[in-house]
């Protein structure tokens, strides 16, 4: 504790330096702005689903409130029925390989996010051979519809345990026979992609990675075994091939410069093509945002980047909650799954500081079908500008019905 003199103490300060006292009464740089606090004080549930809220900063700095409310429905043929207990909301992004978080493909993906500008619908577990018959290759389709209106069509072939046979060229290995199976786990592990290196790649050099997917198999590099000590193809050895394809595209060869990535499942947000949406953080980016508190997002920042299904299954605007899954080849025990959604959406009766009341809907922006658990996870959100000045929030659920009937539809109910 630094010592008070007085002018009454019969004691004296000890004689300091000017450069000591130079020192001590320099100007003192101004302390970064805290975050700002959350503008939402009070938020009653009046739902039966969990619920978080958070805050999360915007381009431009701009702080918002957010809130999600997440529900799981039992997957079975028509309207989803509410799980006997409901998961979420998901903290983080959950890799299969926990070891290698930026090598591998996601078990589940995050509900902590600003926003999403389109919905999320994805698949994870195992798709089954139809009466437990194992099989060599089937299809599995994806359908999202409203009404008569097809929202998305996915279709991908899956196939049993294959291998690539050795050749010194990559480019040059060829796909086995698949063998049959009685499932196959929808996991980009077993989709196109990879890791490999190049020839005169340097011993130490880190392997390259393929940009859309470096866990999968079927990209090499160029170099061979014998030519770099870290190729992961031993020579001679064959080497376990991909079972998820685009059912339009087989693959041909390794190394296919055509040759896209296939699966149901999330994206992580280090890879192709969802990573360019980050936008470009260069030396003009770091200049820009030299001296401030907070590091702004790129310019070219777009916020697709927050949407973590393949860009083919995402639904533009949202869900309304009352569209069909329609689900074929993935189930041992029946053909096909068709499933209403639950016709609800979540009203937010939000007030200002002011007293001023308004009426938004929470924006469904995930179905997160669970193969393995034969359910269906839903997470709705609702993000509010700090600038609003939102500082009390009611959830209700209401019937998709009211929302079509209703003069006053609340904002974010898509049409």
């Amino acid at each position: 504790m630094r010592r008070k003199f007085s002018v009454r103490s019969r004691r004296q300060p000890p004689p300091v330096s000017e450069s000591w006292w130079r020192t001590r009464t320099a100007p003192v740089a101004e302390p970064a702005p805290p975050i700002p606090v959350p503008r939402l004080k009070q938020l009653r549930n009046g739902t039966s689903f969990p619920h978080f809220q958070f805050d999360k900063m915007g381009k431009g700095r701009r702080f918002h409130d957010v809130v999600v409310v997440c529900a799981s429905f039992v997957l079975a043929p028509g309207r989803l029925e509410p799980a006997a207990s409901h998961h979420g909301p998901v903290f983080a992004d959950e890799p299969w390989d926990v070891a290698h978080p930026t090598l591998s493909s996601l078990r589940e993906a995050t509900d902590v996010l600003l926003r999403k500008p389109g919905a999320d619908v994805y698949v994870t577990g195992a798709a089954r051979a139809l009466d437990w018959t194992p099989r060599s290759e089937w299809h599995a389709e994806l359908l999202v519809h409203r009404q008569c209106e097809p929202l998305l069509k996915k279709t991908l072939r899956l196939t049993g345990p294959r291998q690539w046979n050795w050749h010194e060229d990559a480019a040059q290995r060829r796909l086995s026979d698949p063998q049959p199976t009685l499932a196959v786990p929808l996991r980009y592990e077993l989709a196109y992609g990879g890791w490999g290196f190049d020839k005169g790649d340097d011993e130490s050099a880190p392997p390259r990675t393929h940009a859309a997917n470096p866990c999968g198999s079927g990209w090499f590099g160029s170099a061979a075994r014998e030519e770099h000590p870290g190729g992961r193809h031993g020579t001679g050895q064959p080497f376990y091939g991909p079972q998820l394809e685009h059912a339009a595209t087989a693959l041909q060869h390794a190394n296919q410069e055509d040759a896209r990535p296939a699966g149901f499942g999330p994206v992580a947000r280090f890879w192709q093509p969802r990573v360019a949406l980050a936008g470009t953080y260069d030396d003009a980016w770091r200049e820009r945002n030299a001296g401030q508190p907070y590091m702004d997002y790129a310019d070219d920042f777009d916020e697709r980047f927050f949407q973590y299904a393949p860009a083919d299954q995402v639904v533009a605007g949202g869900l309304r909650g009352d569209e069909s899954l329609l689900m074929s080849g993935f189930f041992a025990s029946t053909p096909r799954i068709e499933a209403e959604l639950p016709r609800l959406w979540i009203e937010a009766l939000c007030r200002n500081g002011a007293g001023a009341e308004r009426s938004e809907a929470m924006k469904l922006d995930t179905v997160h079908v669970d193969l393995d658990e034969m359910l269906v996870h839903l997470t709705w959100r609702l993000t509010l500008d700090q600038a609003l000045d939102t500082v009390a929030v009611d959830l209700f659920d209401r019937p998709v019905a009211e929302a079509a009937a209703g003069n006053g539809t609340p904002q974010g109910v898509p049409a």
